[in-house]
């Protein structure tokens, strides 16, 4: 059973022995304590005159600061539940805050490997693999989830879809980072028809991405 609180007066001890990686907005552990899980916590970026005037320019930005990215990924996760009565399983769930000693992280459950590891990101898992007819079912099992549970995809990076084999050697696909609307006028929640359009689009750049990395593989 999950048991967490937001508790200020007790840090969760974080190492490099717990690193997992870092993206452009968040740096990741995995919970020392709780291996199920994994810590996200904000980059502080670079305080130059353009950034301060994205951050003026940006709702998200002033309301949440550097924390808008796991508050854009716990909202949508959120919101999924909330439209279809049913727990997404292509997103890892949220699970809250944690104070750590390097500061405040949002908690979600980790995608893993039957022994364990933590589970390739696409782009990796495509460099080693390529291409097989397992990965394309999946990956187009992984877009209609999306589509179903109207989920936004902001940014469908293959970095940031995980490829998780099954104790059967099936395959299934999360996507860890790249979700939520970050548009002051959220049209795409509003419209059904400029969500289509823009997952359309989503979906092609994804292909399109994913083409390039299979032609880069195919070259070496």
């Amino acid at each position: 059973m999950v048991e967490l609180f937001f508790d200020v007066t007790y840090l969760v001890q974080l190492t490099k022995a717990e690193f997992i990686g870092q993206g452009s907005g968040r740096t990741v552990y995995r919970h020392p304590y709780h291996q199920y899980l994994v810590i996200k916590l904000p980059r502080v970026r670079n305080k130059n005159w353009f950034g301060r005037l994205e951050r003026k320019m940006r709702f998200l930005s002033r309301r949440f600061g550097a924390f808008k990215h796991s508050i854009l990924e716990a909202e949508e996760y959120t919101a999924m539940i909330a439209r279809n009565n049913e727990i997404p399983d292509f997103v890892p769930a949220y699970r809250g805050m944690i104070a750590t000693n390097l500061g405040i992280g949002a908690a979600f459950e980790i995608v893993q490997q039957p022994d364990g590891t933590i589970a390739p990101n696409l782009r990796n898992y495509v460099k080693q693999q390529g291409m097989t007819p397992e990965l394309r079912a999946a990956i187009d099992a992984f877009w209609d989830k999306v589509v179903r549970f109207r989920c936004v995809v902001s940014d469908p990076s293959l970095a940031n879809i995980l490829v998780q084999t099954d104790v059967d050697g099936g395959l299934h696909l999360w996507i860890v980072d790249g979700i939520g609307e970050q548009a002051f006028i959220p049209v795409s929640r509003m419209f059904d028809a400029v969500y289509r359009h823009t997952t359309k689009g989503m979906r092609q750049l994804f292909e399109d991405k994913l083409r390039k990395s299979l032609a880069s593989k195919m070259s070496e």
